[in-house]
């Protein structure tokens, strides 16, 4: 092998191995974001997502269904806005709601729209979507009230604090793949008080349930529920 033959070898491999370097720091700073949002909404909106100081994606955020997963860069906060026209100005980006970003590369954002419109602000939060946090079959609970609530499916209980999540996954389905679950809030000494659901809900090893509890005009405590079904679909058990 000539002199220059083996410098040139040299140099081809190591620029291989940069680009698989690369590819593979770019992998580690990637993030797969999935949006929905509360309550019922009849005019969605073109939501967008900040992904850097002059960039933005059009993101899906339906209240009926989680999202698509998009794949973008991983940022400490996120923030969601619209495009808008200024008086005298261009169009431009004018952010919502933000949250700070999680650990996992899987994150679902759940975008809150006001209550009373004018009034109420946007509120955005973040949790883990991976399935070894968030696994089918499971519901989680999210209370986004101010206040300590209770739960309990079939003859599990459970406690939700107020700005957090729960999971619970059934290790066995229900009669006919149903639990009953009540909701309750909690009182100053942590005992049951107001009942505000009791129902039977459907339990599937291949759908996972996402329970938001929020604040609702005069302080009433609403939910909004949405069952995702798994990638690969429903099984026959």
């Amino acid at each position: 092998m000539s002199a220059n033959h083996f410098i040139r070898s040299c140099v081809c491999s190591a620029f291989a191995m940069w680009a698989l370097g690369s590819q593979t720091v770019d992998a580690e700073d990637k993030v797969q974001l999935s949006f929905t949002s509360y309550p019922a909404q009849q005019d969605l909106q073109p939501y967008r997502l900040r992904t850097g100081e002059k960039s933005t994606l059009e993101i899906n955020a339906a209240n009926q269904y989680i999202s698509d997963p998009l794949t973008t860069g991983i940022m400490d906060t996120w923030t969601l806005g619209l495009f808008r026209q200024r008086v005298g100005r261009e169009t431009e980006f004018v952010p919502l709601a933000s949250c700070k970003s999680l650990k996992s590369r899987q994150q679902i954002l759940i975008l809150g729209h006001p209550i009373i419109p004018h009034e109420d602000e946007y509120l955005l939060t973040a949790i883990d979507g991976s399935t070894d946090h968030f696994n089918y079959g499971s519901f989680l609970f999210l209370n986004l009230t101010g206040i300590k609530l209770s739960a309990k499916l079939d003859k599990v209980e459970l406690q939700i604090e107020p700005g957090r999540h729960t999971i619970n996954s059934p290790k066995l389905l229900g009669d006919e793949g149903y639990i009953q679950a009540q909701v309750f809030t909690n009182k100053d000494d942590k005992k049951k008080g107001k009942k505000i659901l009791d129902s039977r809900w459907p339990v599937h090893r291949d759908v996972r349930s996402l329970i938001i509890f929020y604040n609702g005009a005069n302080d009433r405590i609403l939910m909004h529920t949405i069952r995702q079904p798994s990638p690969g679909g429903l099984s026959d058990s």
